[in-house]
């Protein structure tokens, strides 16, 4: 039985040796290998592989497919998951969590993923630039939903980023107030408990809002939340 990690270190071993592919192709080529090596390490939690005589973990593995192909943004973005601080090498240039985001989004504006973590990372009233743009935590996420607006996190990430002036912020041309976000998210995901306690704590005493067939107001979105997570206390004890 033959693994797909081994099947991918034999063919590391063979490929650059391969005259059948050219060499812009055979760059192409072998670093998406390396990068789908990388994933292999990180789903076995493995944590070295051996190519050739050298062993690699999942960040060498990410940062020799960028070696071979600067452009492959998927490994870009996965080199992010390797950093929790500081920077790694690329070539000759040092790079932070954030900047590996942002080199995949200036390759691949459409990683709904990597707008949603870059949002995350921004966190408050920084921002960055993407491909000359400047982004705000806010900005991040609504780029994310843009793209895939059936992401229940994002929606309410996107709620809680919003400043108190912010009356509301536009999503594909459609306006959506705080409240809105919360709702949306709901809609997406109703046992999200987080999300029921942020829509009872911004819901204005007396105001009733719909999730689903019912009608909420403040006291019964925060009850709401409560039953949830102490079903999922439960469920995480019985699972332990």
């Amino acid at each position: 039985y033959t693994t797909s990690q081994q099947c991918f270190i034999k063919a590391l071993e063979t490929v650059p040796c391969d005259p059948a592919f050219g060499a812009l192709n055979r760059s192409k080529i072998t670093s998406r290998m390396w990068s789908s090596l990388a994933c292999t390490l990180r789903k076995t939690k493995q944590g070295v592989v051996t190519v050739g005589t050298t062993k690699y973990n999942t960040q060498q593995c990410i940062v020799t497919a960028l070696e071979m192909d600067h452009t492959n943004s998927k490994a870009w973005f996965d080199l992010s998951f390797t950093l929790k601080e500081g920077d790694v090498k690329v070539g000759v240039k040092a790079y932070t969590r954030e900047q590996c985001i942002v080199q995949a989004l200036e390759i691949d504006p459409t990683i709904t993923n990597a707008w949603y973590g870059l949002g995350l990372l921004l966190a408050g009233t920084r921002n960055i630039s993407v491909s000359n743009e400047k982004c705000t935590t806010t900005q991040c996420f609504i780029k994310a939903l843009e793209i895939d607006p059936s992401r229940a996190l994002v929606w309410r990430f996107l709620g809680l980023s919003m400043a108190p002036a912010d009356v509301s912020v536009t999503v594909s041309t459609k306006a959506f107030t705080k409240q809105q976000c919360y709702l949306r998210a709901l809609e997406l995901d109703p046992t999200h408990a987080p999300t029921w306690r942020n829509l009872g704590e911004c819901l204005p005493a007396g105001e009733t809002v719909e999730v689903g067939t019912m009608m909420y107001n403040s006291e019964l979105c925060l009850a709401k939340a409560g039953t949830l997570e102490n079903a999922d206390a439960t469920n995480a004890a019985m699972s332990g």
